[in-house]
């Protein structure tokens, strides 16, 4: 009976509740804006004519009002923003139209424009009579009440038919002035540049009232501040509808965007929605209303609290009566349990009895690692014997180990055993290492009464070890990296400024200059991962900064997309997360481009999928110790997986060794995984392999999460400025000679070039006077650039010299001898920091 009354009593709380919740719902959303869209299908399908249209069109102009918030505007440069703005990106996008916008025109000039054919397309109009000479409408793509806004003070206004003899104040051209004289509407016009001059206009009682659509009122008033206007009435006109307005000689074109914008999801339309409108209207409340539903919300608040304390009150009597029960259960254990509960190992006291092995007390440690080996499957128990039925073997040579040869085992027979490793394989193929402890407990008259055993789980200290000989590995890589990273230096100096050279002579609009842009931007990246490469063969700190993990995955994607076969399809989730870690960015590119090029290479036979996700994940204590070895908390989680061929245990424990590989010889050098775990581990993350032959592979990597955003990039340096005076060039490689007389050249300076440090010493010993600066290498064969620069110096020692060099570490050395007004370049060296650095250096030998 009483559990009876106790569920009727719990049923009839939640129904209130969920009453209540119901009420509170449903009130809370009345007055919002319906910006709901229908689902519109995903593929899109032209008529032949449409396609030979869209061929012999490919680049659109487009024109809009000038400050029409938040809809199409100007802010902070030419590019419009706004709700249709973006939406007129997505549709050119999905198009692959080239839209090429005039910006910042008055709209009485867009107009003009579109009469005059000079505009193709208004990404924001709404339709009257007039327009519909010169121009063709798409279907509305949005849709806002029209509203009468005046000030909070003045008198009633009703509808349009109460604005006769008003002041009315609105954008020249705007839509609503034709319907107003349509419905014969006599009004005095106050002409105004812009929505927004218009509601200032009547927030400063120079005019009696304007029309505007909801989402343009809230957004302005809001926004800068127009806290005495008031929305007075809604009009008798149809929603505010938003078209994309096109040339009505090109019906093709108000076709072809009509498709496109409903082939646009519904998931990114409303994305773009909820990035600029965030819209509630509101006609009024009345005190009556107020007071009715706040008296009804308070007496329905009074009675959930009456419940809620009720049932507290209840909960609480029997919540006292359990912890009396527990205090009694935790009184009544010995000195010893608790002593054993507290131990940081496992502890298990056993005894014989009738030729059978009996457990009398065991802690929680013993019970957690048993239970990770005994249990099978969905088994909620496990018996002693279950564990006797388990496989053992020895850490150190894989042999199998025999029931009597246990630790325990051999205690019943007398010996004690001290921290001997064993592995213990559980009934799912679980493996566990431990190191196991046993001793005889013997009685008063000396023989054996119980086995004391204490064993640990020695994953971790494992692992360190293991991470110890890794760390050593590593070490000989960098030897080798830092060996052949000045080589490298040399060449990319010759990419990156040829590059930069080529660039120069193209214009900006043409695609080889795009081309040479990034050509220019890998260049870079090249550098700063071999100045990583030096780093790591130093055992230096990296710089990490805080970085959005979801743009290194789009940015690597790109660079994927044109390098792998046409028969992996690259899947991404998760790009929208905004999830933040500490990490190098260049760094992180290494990581994804090694994971996929792997997984490429695993595919390349048959082809398949390249799937790549980002997602944050909470880890807790247990997940993070047991699996990861990470602290419990917030992570971002990578994972790249692949349909490829697999790989087994075997080789999978191997692939983060160095030098190990299963490629042919000349397709890899068994580094790039080996370089990913190092990567990770220098994060604090950790990674982990889930594969089996002809299942695929999947690599997860968790970051840990930072709460730190991420700095805003900083500005493009100014072109520096260029001279006239004289250089001495001298480097020992012809072709960056070559390319960085050409470099200086353009900026107006004299260069005099060597690739013999002695013939040019001995140029300059002929004429000291005819050089204002000496740009040198360091690593020249007979004479190095630090000895030029010694011997330069005795002759004329205000001579201005700049050294450059590929290792860090020379610069620092040189800069100890002390040389005088020397400076250091790090190769390579582009073309802005090296015109920069020579203006520098001769404004300060001035």
């Amino acid at each position: 009976m009483r559990h009876a009354f106790r569920w009727q009593f719990t049923i009839f709380f939640i129904g209130i509740i969920l009453l209540y919740i119901f009420g509170v719902c449903l009130f809370s959303n009345a007055g919002y804006a319906d910006v709901d869209q229908p689902a519109y299908p995903e593929g899109l399908s032209f008529t032949q004519a449409e396609k030979d249209w869209l061929a012999q069109h490919r680049k659109i102009r487009v024109a809009g009002p000038r400050n029409f918030p938040p809809f199409y505007f100007y802010e902070d440069g030419p590019a419009p923003k706004g709700v249709a703005a973006d939406i007129m990106r997505a549709v050119a996008g999905t198009l692959g139209l080239e839209v090429e916008v005039i910006p910042d025109i008055p709209w009485p000039r867009v107009l003009e424009m579109a009469k005059n054919r000079e505009v193709d397309w208004i990404p924001c109009a709404a339709v009257s009579e007039p327009r519909k000479a010169f121009w063709s409408f798409t279907d509305p793509f949005m849709s806002f009440p029209l509203l009468i806004i005046t000030t909070s003070d003045t008198g009633f206004i009703g509808g349009i038919h109460d604005l006769n003899g008003k002041k009315l104040s609105g954008v020249k051209d705007i839509a609503w002035r034709d319907w107003l004289a349509k419905d014969g509407i006599a009004y005095e016009w106050i002409p105004a540049a812009t929505p927004l001059d218009s509601l200032r206009m009547v927030s400063e009682g120079k005019a009696d009232a304007t029309i505007e659509n909801l989402a343009t009122s809230v957004y302005n008033i809001d926004r800068y501040g127009l806290s005495n206007l008031k929305a007075a009435a809604p009009t008798a006109y149809e929603a505010y509808n938003l078209h994309f307005a096109v040339r009505n000689d090109w019906p093709e074109l108000q076709s072809i965007l009509n498709k496109a914008l409903h082939a646009l999801p519904t998931e990114q339309k409303n994305e773009i929605k909820g990035k600029w409108l965030s819209l509630r209207y509101e006609h009024g409340i009345r005190l009556q209303d107020v007071l009715i539903w706040g008296a009804g919300a308070g007496a329905s608040l009074f009675l959930i609290m009456g419940l809620i304390l009720a049932w507290n009150r209840r909960l609480g009597r029997e919540i006292a009566l359990r912890e009396a029960t527990e205090r009694d259960l935790h009184t009544s254990l010995s000195i010893l349990h608790e002593t054993l509960e507290q131990a940081p190992m496992a502890i298990e006291i056993l005894k014989k009895a009738d030729g059978r092995i009996q457990l009398i007390i065991e802690n929680q440690e013993s019970q957690k690692i048993k239970d990770v080996l005994c249990r099978e499957g969905g088994d909620d128990g496990f018996a002693l014997e279950d564990c006797f039925e388990l496989e053992f073997r020895d850490i150190a040579s894989s042999e199998p180990i025999s029931f009597s040869m246990l630790p325990a085992q051999r205690a019943f027979a007398g010996e004690t055993v001290e921290n001997e490793r064993i592995m213990a394989i559980g009934r799912d193929r679980r493996q566990v290492p431990l190191e196991v402890s046993a001793a005889p407990v013997y009685g008063n008259k000396g023989e054996i009464e119980a086995v004391f055993s204490a064993f640990s789980d020695i994953s971790l200290r494992l692992q360190l070890e293991e991470d110890q000989r890794q760390s050593q590995k590593m070490e000989a890589i960098g030897t080798l990296a830092g060996g052949i990273a000045h080589d490298f230096n040399n060449i990319l100096s010759i990419m990156i400024g040829n590059a930069e050279l080529a660039a120069a002579d193209a214009p900006a609009w043409s695609p080889t200059y795009a081309k040479l842009i990034e050509i220019k931007s890998a260049g870079m990246r090249a550098r700063n991962l071999v100045r990583r490469l030096l780093s790591f063969s130093r055992n230096t700190p990296l710089s990490k900064r805080p970085v959005l993990l979801s743009s290194i995955v789009s940015e690597s994607v790109g660079l994927l997309q044109a390098t792998l076969a046409a028969n992996i399809e690259i899947r991404c989730t998760g790009l929208e997360n905004k999830g933040i870690i500490l990490a190098d960015a260049t760094q992180l590119h290494q990581v994804l481009i090694n994971l996929c090029t792997n997984a490429a290479h695993a595919m390349e036979e048959g082809g398949g999928i390249l799937d790549i996700s980002v997602k944050s994940v909470e880890l807790n204590d247990d997940d993070a110790a047991r699996s990861l070895n990470l602290e419990a908390g917030s992570y971002i989680r990578l994972e790249v997986a692949d349909t490829g061929i697999g790989m087994s245990k075997e080789t999978a424990d191997r692939i983060f060794d160095p030098y190990f590989t299963t490629k042919e010889l000349g397709k890899g050098t068994g580094l790039g995984l080996s370089v990913v775990h190092g990567i990770v581990r220098s994060c604090s993350g950790a990674i982990e392999v889930d594969t089996a032959p002809n299942q695929g592979t999947r690599i997860s990597i968790l970051f840990p999460a930072s709460d730190q955003a991420v700095p805003e990039p900083e500005p493009a340096p100014a072109l520096p400025e260029g001279g006239t005076e004289r250089v001495l060039m001298v480097d020992d490689e012809p072709q960056i000679i070559e390319m960085n007389t050409l470099m200086l050249e353009k900026f107006g300076y004299q260069v005099t070039s060597f690739t013999d440090s002695r013939e040019a010493f001995k140029r300059f010993l002929e004429s000291p006077g005819d050089f204002d600066l000496i740009i040198t290498d360091m690593a020249m064969p007979n004479l190095s650039g630090d000895i030029l620069a010694q011997k330069a110096r005795t002759v004329r020692p205000d001579i201005p010299i700049i050294i450059c060099t590929g290792f860090s570490e020379k610069i620092k050395k040189l800069r100890e001898l002390d040389l005088g007004a020397v400076t250091y370049l790090r190769k390579p060296i582009s073309m802005n920091e090296l015109a920069a650095e020579v203006k520098k250096s001769l404004q300060k030998a001035a």
